[in-house]
C-alpha cells in the first residue's frame, strides 16, 4: 500500500505530522524527495553523528563548480523521515531525477519563465484574504491547532493540491516537474516489485496528486522520460556542515525557511510556544543590559494573544510576537526587532557532521589542520590577531595564506598596512557552507592544502597578464611559505614588467614588495630576489611618473592619487635611500600642466621631506590658485596639497595666508560649487585638529609669512 505524504520543505507542523504518521503505519520502506545519487550517504542520518544544520552536496566529480546543496534542518521533514528509518533499520531511498540529469537540463530551463508565474498557492490564500502564500500555509497546515488525525490532514494536503491541478494552476516549475514526477513514478513501481508491503513517500506538496496510479502510468512515463537528455556526468555526493542564515529565503535558497531561530523554537516547543519564546527574547534583551523583567514577558503574551484574537488566528504567530516585542519590550523601536531577528528569529547556528565521514585528501588535511592550529569554524564574523614571532601564530598565518592563496574565502588580512612597524598581523575570518565546495574544487590540485596551493598558484601565474594579478598572487605565495612557487611568481613579473608601460600598473606592486622585504626576517623569504626586481619596478615608475598625470579625468587621478600615496608609504618602509632620491626627483619633474589633484600632492611630498625649500612651496601654491586658473582646479589643487593632516595649515602662515586669502575672494556662487570638494578635504582631519583651524579662521591672515598674501594675477603667472 502506498502512503503520500505532502509536505512543505522545513516545515514544522509537516515534520511533526510525518513523525506522528510514520509512527501509525510502521512502513517497511520510505522514499525521501532527492536525487538518488544520494542514497549511499543516507545512513550517516543519525543523532550521535550529526547535529543540524546539515547539506547534501552533490558535484560533477570532474568540475565541482558544478553543484547542488540540499539543506536539512531538525524540523525538516525528510530529515525526520531519514531519522525515523535509520533508527527503526527499515530501507530509505531518494526519490527525484539523478542529479546528472537535472546538471544535464540545467542549461535548457529557462529562469526567466520560473519567475513569471506565481505560487499555486496564493490563489487558495486570496480565498481566506491572505496576500502571501507562505503565510497562509503556515497558518493553516503548520501550526493550525485541529483536532484532525494525522491521516486526515495528509488527505486535506493531498486534496488542496488535487483542486489547485484539476483547475488547470500551473507551477513555474511545470517544465521541470514533468519529468521529475516521471521518473518518481519509475521508481515508485521499481520499489513496489521488490515486494514492500507498505510504501511511504514524503514529497513536497505539490508533488502529492501526481503520484495517485503511479502504476497506471507506466506507459506514459516512458513516453515523457525519452525525451530527458542523456548525461555521463559522475556525481559525488557529502554531507557538510550548513547554517542558520543559509537556510533561510534571503540567502537565495529557494525552499528556504524565512526564520529559521524560530522555526526551530516551534519544534522545540510544541506546546507553549509563546511564553517560552518571549523568555528567550527577554534572555536576550538582558544579555544585552537591557532590564526587562517577568511583567513585560507576561504583557507582551497577552497582547500577542489579543492581537491573534482579533485577527481570527487560531494562535499567535511570529508577527503578533514581534509586534508585543515591540511594543513592550522595546517601545516601540523597530532597531531593537532587527538586532533580535539576527540572533534569534533567524539565529547564529552551524551544523556538524561526523569526523569518520569519507573526505577528498585536501578536505581532510584541511579539517586536521584547522583542529591542530586551534581555528575554529564560525559563520560569525571574527577577528584573530596573530604575531608573527610566535611559532603557532606563525603557522596560523601560513595556513591561512595558503587557503587564501586557493582562493577559498574563509578569511583575509584585515588592514595591510596596520601591521606596519609591528610583527602582527590581523585577519577577519567568517566561515560560509559554500566554501566546503571550494575546497572540493580545489582538490583536482593537490591532496593537501600546501600542495595545492603550489600547483594553483603555478597555474594562475603562467596564465597572469598583468601586474596586479601577479602581485595578489605573492602577497599569498611568501607569507604561506610557497617556495616551489615564489621564483615562478617572480620569474613571470619581470617578464610582464619589462614589458609594460602602464605605470599604474607596476605601481600596484610597490606596496606588498614592501611588505615581504620588512618581513623577510620573521617569514624566511628570499629578500635577494625580492630586491633585484622591486628595483626595477621603481626604477620604471619613475622614469614614466612625469607624464603619467597629464590628461586624464578627475576618477583616474584620484586612483594615482591613491597609488601614489601607498608609493610613498612603501618607500618609507624599506628605507632606501637612493630609491628615495629617484622617486622625489620624479615628483620634481612632474610636468606642470599634469592634474592638479597630482600636483598639489607632489608638492605637499616634497615639502615633507625638505625636498622643496618653503618659498619654491608657496610659489607653487600660490600659481596654482592664482585668478588665471578656473576655481575647480584651485580646488583639486588644495585638495591634494591638504590630503590627510591639517598641521601644515596650523603652523605654516605663509601657506595659511595664501589658503585663507582664496577663500575669501571666491565669489559666493563659485565657494558653493567648491564646497563639496573643500568638505571632502577638511573631513578627514582629525577633530582637534578642525577644531583649531576654525579657531584660527577668526583670526584671519596671520603675520610673519615668508611672502605677502597677495595672489598672483595670471599675467604674473606667464
Amino acid at each position: 500500500m502506498l502512503h503520500i505524504l505532502g509536505i512543505r520543505h522545513h516545515g514544522t507542523g509537516s515534520a511533526r505530522r510525518v513523525l506522528e504518521r510514520l509512527n501509525e503505519i510502521r512502513p517497511d520502506v520510505i522514499l525521501v524527495e532527492g536525487p538518488p545519487e544520494f542514497d549511499a550517504i543516507l545512513h550517516w542520518v543519525r543523532p550521535e553523528d550529526m547535529s543540524p544544520p546539515v547539506a547534501i552536496l552533490g558535484y560533477n566529480l570532474a568540475q565541482p563548480e558544478q553543484a547542488s546543496f540540499y539543506p536539512f534542518a531538525q524540523y525538516s521533514p525528510e530529515w525526520q523521515a531519514i531519522l525515523y528509518a535509520n533508527a527503526h533499520k527499515i530501507p530509505v531511498f531518494m526519490l527525484d531525477l539523478p542529479l546528472q540529469t537535472s546538471m544535464e537540463m540545467a542549461s535548457s530551463l529557462q529562469e526567466e519563465q520560473r519567475q513569471a508565474l506565481p505560487n499555486p498557492l496564493s490563489h487558495l490564500a486570496a480565498i481566506e484574504g491572505f496576500s502571501d502564500s507562505e503565510i497562509w500555509w503556515e497558518h493553516r497546515f503548520e501550526q493550525h491547532r485541529s483536532e484532525l488525525s494525522n491521516a486526515a490532514y495528509f488527505e486535506a494536503v493531498l486534496l488542496a493540491m488535487q483542486t489547485l491541478r484539476d483547475a488547470g494552476i500551473v507551477s513555474s516549475l511545470d517544465e521541470e516537474n514533468q519529468y521529475r514526477e516521471a521518473w518518481m513514478r519509475k521508481i515508485l513501481r521499481e520499489t513496489q516489485q521488490k515486494m514492500f508491503a507498505d510504501m511511504v513517500v514524503v514529497c513536497g506538496a505539490w508533488h502529492a496528486p501526481a503520484l495517485l496510479d503511479f502504476d497506471k502510468k507506466e506507459k506514459t512515463d516512458k513516453g515523457i522520460l525519452k525525451n530527458l537528455p542523456k548525461s555521463k556526468i559522475q556525481i559525488g555526493a557529502t554531507w557538510v556542515p550548513w547554517t542558520n542564515d543559509r537556510l533561510g529565503v534571503q540567502s537565495g535558497y529557494g525552499a528556504g525557511v524565512r526564520t529559521p531561530g524560530w522555526s526551530e523554537h516551534c519544534w522545540n516547543h510544541p506546546t507553549n510556544t509563546g511564553a517560552t519564546w518571549l523568555s528567550a527574547v527577554a534572555r536576550q534583551f538582558r544579555a544585552k543590559k537591557i532590564d526587562i523583567s517577568t511583567a513585560h514577558v507576561l504583557e507582551a503574551l497577552r497582547l500577542a494573544n489579543t492581537l491573534a484574537s482579533m485577527r481570527g488566528l487560531s494562535a499567535p504567530t511570529l508577527e503578533e510576537y514581534n509586534e508585543a516585542t515591540s511594543t513592550v519590550m522595546c517601545m516601540g523601536d523597530h532597531l531593537q526587532l532587527e538586532w533580535l531577528r539576527k540572533v534569534l528569529t533567524v539565529g547564529q547556528k552551524i551544523g556538524k557532521v561526523p569526523d569518520k565521514l569519507p573526505k577528498l585528501p585536501i578536505q581532510a588535511d584541511f579539517e586536521q589542520q584547522v583542529k591542530r592550529l586551534r581555528l575554529k569554524l564560525s559563520d560569525e564574523d571574527k577577528e584573530i590577531e596573530l604575531d608573527l614571532r610566535a611559532e603557532r601564530d606563525l603557522e596560523k598565518s601560513i595556513f591561512l595564506h595558503r587557503v587564501a592563496a586557493l582562493q577559498i574565502h574563509w578569511g583575509m588580512v584585515s588592514s595591510p598596512e596596520k601591521a606596519r612597524g609591528t610583527f602582527r598581523e590581523a585577519w577577519l575570518l567568517a566561515w560560509k557552507p559554500e566554501m566546503e565546495l571550494e575546497i572540493i574544487t580545489r582538490g583536482a590540485w593537490g591532496y593537501s592544502i600546501e600542495d595545492a596551493a603550489n600547483k594553483w598558484l603555478t597555474h594562475r601565474a603562467t596564465n597572469a597578464q598583468t601586474i596586479a594579478d601577479l602581485t595578489e598572487m605573492l602577497e599569498h605565495a611568501m607569507p604561506g611559505a610557497l617556495y616551489s612557487v615564489i621564483q615562478h611568481i617572480l620569474q613571470r613579473l619581470g617578464e610582464i614588467a619589462a614589458l609594460s608601460y602602464d605605470i599604474f600598473d607596476l605601481m600596484t606592486a610597490v606596496p606588498p614588495f614592501a611588505r615581504a622585504m620588512r618581513y623577510g626576517n620573521v617569514r624566511n623569504t628570499d629578500q635577494a630576489a625580492i630586491f633585484a626586481l622591486l628595483d626595477g619596478v621603481i626604477r620604471r615608475i619613475c622614469v614614466g611618473f612625469p607624464n603619467a598625470g597629464y590628461g586624464i579625468d578627475d576618477d583616474a587621478a584620484k586612483a594615482l592619487f591613491e597609488r601614489m600615496n601607498k608609493m610613498q608609504d612603501a618607500l618609507q618602509t624599506v628605507e632606501q635611500e637612493p630609491w628615495l632620491d629617484i622617486w622625489y626627483l620624479a615628483l620634481q619633474h612632474i610636468q606642470p600642466n599634469a592634474h592638479p589633484l597630482i600636483l598639489g600632492y607632489a608638492t605637499r611630498l616634497l615639502l615633507d621631506m625638505r625636498r622643496q625649500t618653503a618659498e619654491r612651496t608657496a610659489q607653487l601654491f600660490s600659481q596654482a590658485l592664482s585668478s588665471g586658473n578656473s576655481s575647480a582646479h584651485a580646488a583639486a589643487y588644495l585638495e591634494g596639497f591638504l590630503r590627510g593632516s591639517g598641521s601644515i595649515l596650523l603652523y605654516d602662515n605663509t601657506l595659511w595666508n595664501l589658503v585663507y586669502t582664496w577663500t575669501t575672494e571666491l565669489g559666493n556662487d563659485t565657494f558653493r560649487d567648491l564646497l563639496p570638494i573643500l568638505r571632502r578635504t577638511f573631513a578627514v582631519y582629525e577633530p582637534s585638529e578642525r577644531r583649531r583651524i576654525g579657531e584660527k579662521v577668526k583670526t584671519g591672515t596671520a603675520p610673519n609669512a615668508l611672502f605677502a598674501p597677495t595672489l598672483q594675477t595670471a599675467e604674473d603667472t606667464h
